[in-house]
């Protein structure tokens, strides 16, 4: 697991375990086989997959479909996402 943090209207990878700021290939060569990483805000979600494993495109559009998890899917799941809820 890492952050996000949105700066200046965009997502930044942040991983404060590998001392680690705006380097989302860090994952690269650790053999992970992303799906869907998601950067959740305080009132919406974004698919940010593609900076994270740009070199994958082809295979996460395969593991997608593979799961049901069309770019309807995901946009209807992203767009579903309400953001955190304080008390009431």
């Amino acid at each position: 697991m890492w952050c996000e943090a949105r700066l200046d209207g965009a997502w930044v990878h942040v991983d404060p375990c590998e001392a680690s700021v705006g380097e989302p290939e860090l994952y690269a060569g650790w053999g992970k086989n992303g799906t869907l990483v998601v950067a959740f805000g305080e009132r919406d979600a974004e698919d940010v997959t593609h900076v994270y494993y740009p070199a994958q495109t082809r295979a996460i559009r395969a593991r997608r479909r593979d799961a049901g998890l069309g770019r309807a899917a995901v946009a209807a799941a992203l767009a579903a996402y309400p953001g955190p809820r304080g008390p009431e």
